[in-house]
């Protein structure tokens, strides 16, 4: 394992973040709206109520989706004792300085029907960063990052994170070639 790391990413901005979740919901909703308009022989108050339920059921997932966000890891930098964290709160960019033993990381699988997925959860400093492969991070530098900080901290990964440390492979294999 190497001693030094260093990710770095353009930083993508909160805005930019929000505009993406809000169209995934606007195209899910508009979705929802046009299946209730074929189904117009039934009561509008139904469909009012279905759309209504839809809506929550969906925009729920991406409000809280969107509240993770609101701190995103643009770079990370470690001599394996030292760190320093270039990151975006909302907008605006901070820096934090701590040392590798107050980084607290955990792997948790996110997959659904549609494929494979995860996220990393990167907490320094009371801050909790969520990491994932929609803004800029993709799953080579999500496993570098985790192996890295568990390797130095003396952490031997669990067999739920080994799991997904195999799926991310699978994944990379499958996806990057």
């Amino acid at each position: 394992m190497e001693n030094d790391i260093k990710i770095e990413h353009f930083p993508t901005t909160f805005n930019k973040r929000v505009k993406y979740f809000a169209s995934l919901f606007f195209l899910l909703f508009l979705f929802v709206i046009i299946l209730t308009l074929f189904k117009s022989d039934s009561v509008s108050e139904f469909n009012f109520t279905l759309v209504l339920l839809i809506s929550l059921f969906f925009g729920l997932p991406l409000l809280y989706k969107t509240y993770q966000n609101r701190y995103f890891l643009v770079d990370f930098e470690s001599d394996s004792q030292n760190v320093k964290i270039l990151y975006l709160h909302f907008n605006e960019e901070k820096y934090l300085e701590t040392t590798i033993d107050k980084i607290e990381v955990h792997l948790k699988n996110t997959s659904s029907r549609a494929g494979f997925d995860c996220e990393l959860k990167v907490s320094a400093e009371n801050l909790d960063f969520t990491i994932d492969k929609y803004f800029e991070w993709d799953f080579v530098e999500i496993r570098k990052l985790f192996e890295f900080i568990q390797f130095h901290k003396n952490i031997k990964p669990s067999e739920q994170d080994q799991f997904i440390l195999s799926r991310i492979e699978n994944y990379i294999q499958k996806n990057c070639d």
